[in-house]
């Protein structure tokens, strides 16, 4: 991974990453229900 990455670009990556996580989890608990 490029460690030279601009600040916001690396905290947008990481927040769509967590949201991406989280819809994901909802998804599979909604499923289970």
């Amino acid at each position: 991974m490029i460690r030279r990455m601009h600040p916001v670009v690396w905290v947008c990556c990481t927040a769509a990453m967590m949201w991406a996580v989280g819809i994901a989890g909802t998804m599979l608990v909604l499923r289970t229900l």
